[in-house]
């Protein structure tokens, strides 16, 4: 998983050309409201191949575009 294949999924869901590369980027902002992430959840297990446990999911991992990559990297064995 890419940062660049998560920024893609991610605009698709939010109907946007285009997510911002900055990691400040607050999603709410941009419009993930709550149909949104169970959008982007569903994406990320189908088209990016991470597993979520609804015990992982927390708030704070959708509250910034940097937030949310982190979470996911860990998901994906992509951490640093």
């Amino acid at each position: 998983m890419s940062v660049n294949d998560l920024r893609a999924v991610l605009a698709g869901i939010l109907g946007r050309n285009a997510v911002p590369a900055e990691g400040d980027f607050a999603l709410r902002d941009a419009g993930l409201d709550s149909v949104a992430m169970i959008e982007l959840l569903t994406a990320l297990e189908s088209e990016l191949g991470v597993r979520l446990g609804p015990a992982e999911i927390r708030p704070e991992h959708f509250e910034t575009l940097g937030s949310l990559e982190s979470f996911v990297a860990t998901k994906s064995g992509d951490a640093k």
